[in-house]
């Protein structure tokens, strides 16, 4: 039978990489709930630009269909709530400045 799973769906500083990818079986889905983004230089702005990419898709610009080039001041976190519906061909991809700990969480369905 399935369910739905709150969870968090990463936590890190990884950048240029797919930090989340929806399970790949038929069906699946997940919807993301949060984005938190934290800056720990304590002097200098860091940006992010987060991409929802479907399979195949590159990290060009006009894939940056979440969030583009966001700036996050030093020391400062940025929340952003929403109800984002990735399907089993989505993936989350992150690039950023450095020192920035992104945290997604959300709901999977399986």
């Amino acid at each position: 039978m399935a369910a739905l799973t709150p969870k968090t769906l990463y936590v890190g500083n990884t950048s240029a990489a797919n930090v989340y990818t929806v399970a790949s079986t038929t069906g699946n889905y997940t919807i993301v709930k949060n984005f938190t983004m934290t800056n720990a230089n304590t002097s200098t702005a860091k940006t992010i630009s987060i991409y929802i990419l479907n399979s195949g898709n590159t990290t060009a610009a006009e894939n940056r269909i979440y969030i583009s080039n966001l700036s996050i001041p030093a020391n400062g976190v940025i929340q952003i709530d929403t109800s984002l519906i990735l399907s089993n061909t989505h993936a989350i991809y992150v690039t950023h400045t450095g020192n920035v700990t992104l945290t997604v969480s959300g709901v999977e369905y399986a």
